[in-house]
């Protein structure tokens, strides 16, 4: 053992050396960004999800010298998302067109099927496509979705597209998936619970009150009175609006209005209790 860990560097084997110099340069690496990393996440110029998170903003520049970007461009385009780094998808195709290896990408839109397709074509391979349509979408539960009402051609686009450019770039692209689209799905996730959650807690709050009245009328009166309909629906309000955060900021104004809103205390500890499960996970 102590004669294999004497053996100076130039006896070594070339694969070994080759290895050990790989290591010693990704240490380096990891100290730089390490170090750019502390730097940009004391400023307010980068986004909010860096500011005093050194460690996060080197990893996010790490991530970013793994596909080209430089640390400023890392910080703006990528981002954490459920877990997977994504980038914006503006950034994707600047990746892509600036690799040299990209002849040309379009999309084209039809609006009779609201399909959208884009075409590309990577040097000395043949031309690709990829289709993504309304209806594809329904078949997904995306097209209910605000965004999808409102900017229906945009993200149905971005899909169409985000899918080509995996397909035939995913060496440059390293798995690396399109933020817009992975915020959709992250959120079709939070939907579900949430929306049943608020569902029950209407049902169990608005068929309760006048069956278990009469055995006991002055202990019901004296207990807790029903929530008027004005209090359910800003109850809902609430409810909803939690579907839709992404980050704790907020999170934490939206708690602040429950506590000032003069809901009934069962209102509020349900909505308590979806707070504490919402904060932990963007947490």
């Amino acid at each position: 053992m102590n004669e294999i860990m004497n053996i100076g560097t130039n006896e070594m084997l070339p694969e070994m050396k080759s290895k050990l110099n790989a290591l010693q340069l990704q240490v380096q690496t990891l100290e730089l960004c390490r170090q750019l990393g502390a730097h940009y996440a004391a400023t307010q110029l980068v986004p909010k999800q860096y500011h005093g998170r050194p460690e996060d903003a080197a990893v996010a520049i790490q991530w970013g010298m793994e596909i080209g970007l430089q640390p400023l461009q890392a910080l703006q385009n990528v981002a954490v998302v459920n877990g997977n780094a994504t980038l914006w998808g503006d950034a994707l195709i600047a990746i892509v067109k600036g690799s040299g290896k990209c002849e040309y990408i379009s999309t084209h839109w039809d609006d009779e099927t609201q399909t959208a397709t884009c075409v590309t074509k990577r040097k000395g391979e043949p031309e690709e496509s990829r289709s993504y349509s309304m209806a594809d979408a329904k078949a997904a539960g995306l097209a209910g979705r605000q965004t999808y009402q409102q900017h229906a051609k945009r993200m149905i686009s971005a899909r169409a597209r985000s899918h080509v450019l995996r397909d035939v770039y995913a060496d440059l692209l390293k798995g690396f998936q399109i933020r817009e689209i992975v915020e959709e799905d992250h959120k079709e996730e939070k939907d579900i619970t949430p929306k049943s959650k608020t569902l029950e807690a209407l049902a169990a709050l608005s068929d309760k009150p006048k069956s278990e009245a009469k055995p006991e009328a002055k202990t019901e009166q004296k207990a807790i009175a029903a929530p008027s309909e004005e209090q359910l629906a800003l109850f809902a309000g609430f409810m909803e609006r939690f579907n839709s955060v992404q980050d704790l900021d907020t999170l934490n104004a939206i708690g602040k209005e429950i506590g000032a809103s003069g809901l009934p205390d069962k209102l509020k500890n349900e909505l308590k209790a979806e707070f504490k499960v919402i904060k932990a996970d963007l947490s």
